[in-house]
């Protein structure tokens, strides 16, 4: 094995193995009461309960890495109660408000410590076995070293701080409203505005190969949403169609992200999920559908958004930022992104979907369906670096599906991302000789596939 090459990238085996389980046991229960409808008040309370148990670990084998052996073991308990109410006053036919509101109460205790191991390696030389410390560069001389064992795991000491295990609490108490107004000027039409409040509980960052030993890492804080919505709802064409408009206007305050620490965990630091200030996205969304006939329909949705960090200091450096100077704090590591677009937010898509069915024969039928979209590029990384971005692209996916009349038999023969849109690699922002040719390759979306699904309604 090469013990000078980065997870495997000049091999053709894979040497850098990472596994992950997890044992998760869940408990819950939920009471709700609702009034009768049609009056003038509508009505539900009810109250929801919920236990969580979980048991994660994190084990990675890199055999040409320099780390060795290193992985982590992690716990959660957590329990969730909330109570909640909703009320409907319908003024008249066409003008009705909702009121609601939830009250949550969340409590989060977890635990975690870091593993490692070495690698136990042939030497070239003398041919005896030999172990080779955690972190420690192998020698020229191991160049293509023969593995032929490894130590147990051990916990810790870790690298971080010589502590060998980590602990955090969470408790949180929150209480989220939300208020409807509805107008419906006709029995076709529905207009509506909205506000309303959300929250993510916070929780601990155990989804990472190298847990943090220091606690304000390990523990990231709750996450608040506002939401400003307004739209309409609208049937056309004497039912065959139906239209529909949303704007919204969207508020994350400590938004939950994964992102590259510099300074966390062994170099060159490592993942984690923290809290950035703020991000806003604001937009549009335009819905329609309609039947052509009995037998062909279409629907079409087209988007508009501008996600923004408008809060975001102290966000980690690219490579690129800290070679050019533009980094902000002493250390050279930080910089201050407010004023960025979002990740993963492309400012425009749209889709376009066509379903055609046929009758085969007097029993059997044939259904025949077409999706497309567009969308505009993004950044995907997670540190904002622009080395490989999602371009501009489109993509489509199609089926057909044989099946008897009442669907309780199905075959169906389907090809999904034939365009199977990838990352684009953007050399002028890689300064580390291509590093990020290795990820341009990878996507939601970047392999086409085809296959054959049977089914079988009970």
């Amino acid at each position: 094995l090469d013990f000078d090459t980065v997870r495997g990238a000049t091999s053709p085996w894979a040497t850098g193995n990472r596994f992950r389980g997890e044992k998760f046991d869940q408990w819950s229960q939920e009471l709700r009461l609702t009034s009768d409808h049609g009056g003038a008040f509508e009505w539900m309370v009810g109250v929801y309960w919920q236990q969580n148990n979980l048991n994660t670990q994190s084990d990675s084998w890199e055999a040409n890495q320099r780390f060795g052996m290193r992985g982590n073991r992690a716990s959660e308990d957590s329990e969730w109660l909330s109570a909640f109410a909703a009320i409907t006053y319908n003024i008249n036919e066409q003008f009705s408000i909702d009121l609601g509101g939830r009250y949550s109460r969340v409590n989060k205790d977890g635990a975690g410590y870091n593993v490692t191991g070495s690698w136990i390696v042939k030497d070239p030389v003398t041919g005896l076995p030999s172990v080779r410390t955690v972190g420690v560069r192998m020698p020229a001389s191991f160049h293509r070293a023969q593995v032929v064992g490894r130590v147990p795991y051990v916990q810790g000491p870790s690298p971080d701080d010589g502590a060998d295990g980590v602990f955090g609490e969470v408790r949180e108490r929150d209480f989220n409203p939300q208020v409807v107004l509805r107008y419906r000027p006709t029995d076709d039409i529905s207009t509506y505005v909205k506000y309303a409040k959300a929250t993510k509980a916070g929780g601990f960052d155990t989804g990472v190969a190298w847990l943090t030993t220091f606690e304000e890492d390990f523990t990231f804080d709750k996450e608040t949403t506002t939401i400003f919505e307004g739209g309409l709802r609208a049937s056309v064409f004497d039912g065959a169609g139906e239209v529909g408009l949303t704007v919204y206007k969207t508020t994350f305050k400590d938004l939950q992200l994964s992102s590259q620490d510099l300074l966390a965990g062994p170099p060159p630091g490592r993942n984690r999920t923290h809290n950035a200030g703020e991000q806003k996205s604001d937009g549009v969304e335009i819905n329609g559908r309609y039947a052509f006939s009995d037998r062909l329909t279409g629907a079409i949705s087209l988007a508009y958004m501008d996600a923004v960090m408008t809060d975001f200091a102290g966000a980690t450096c690219t490579e690129a930022e800290q070679v050019t100077g533009l980094c902000t704090d002493a250390g050279g590591t930080r910089i201050n992104r407010s004023g960025q677009p979002a990740r993963n937010a492309p400012e425009w898509s749209g889709s376009a979907q066509f379903n055609y069915w046929m009758p085969v024969t007097d029993n059997f039928k044939a259904d025949f369906s077409v999706n497309m979209m567009a969308s505009d590029g993004w950044i995907h990384s997670s540190n904002w670096s622009k080395e490989d971005m999602m371009p501009s692209h489109w993509d489509a996916s199609t089926s057909v599906t044989f099946s008897d009349m009442s669907d309780t038999y199905s075959l169906m023969l389907f090809a999904r991302n034939l365009n199977s849109p990838k990352f684009k690699y953007y050399p002028e922002f890689d300064i580390n000789d291509a590093d990020g040719v290795s990820s341009i390759h990878l996507g939601q979306n970047a392999f086409t596939t085809y296959g054959v699904r049977i089914g079988y309604r009970f």
